[in-house]
């Protein structure tokens, strides 16, 4: 998984349809189907395959970290149960340490 030291962000702004400016059953099922894909992409499970596959190939973690490795580093465990208070999910108020990219 790459995790820049940097903040790199960039933002392609043209006019396009955009899910906020449609009725929120829409939406919903539209953010249902995107958070899937964002799981399938991170090799998480998901409920349902009813997510866009289109280019997937070109998305994902990369070849370098793995998410074991990513989570061993950010102590950010998105498979945790959740208990309301982001005990579990979020062990990361300690020191971190790099952990060297896998190949």
């Amino acid at each position: 998984m790459y995790a820049p030291i940097r903040d790199v962000v960039y933002h392609y702004y043209e006019e396009r349809p955009v899910v906020w400016e449609r009725d929120w059953p829409q939406r919903y099922v539209i953010q249902q189907q995107s958070k899937r894909r964002i799981r399938a992409l991170l090799g998480l499970p998901v409920t349902s395959n009813d997510y866009d596959t289109t280019n997937m190939s070109q998305f994902g973690l990369g070849h370098l970290r793995s998410m074991a490795s990513f989570i061993e580093f950010s102590r950010i465990d998105p498979l945790a149960p959740k208990d309301g208070l982001n005990s579990q999910q979020f062990q990361n108020c300690g020191t971190l340490t790099y952990v060297e990219p896998t190949v």
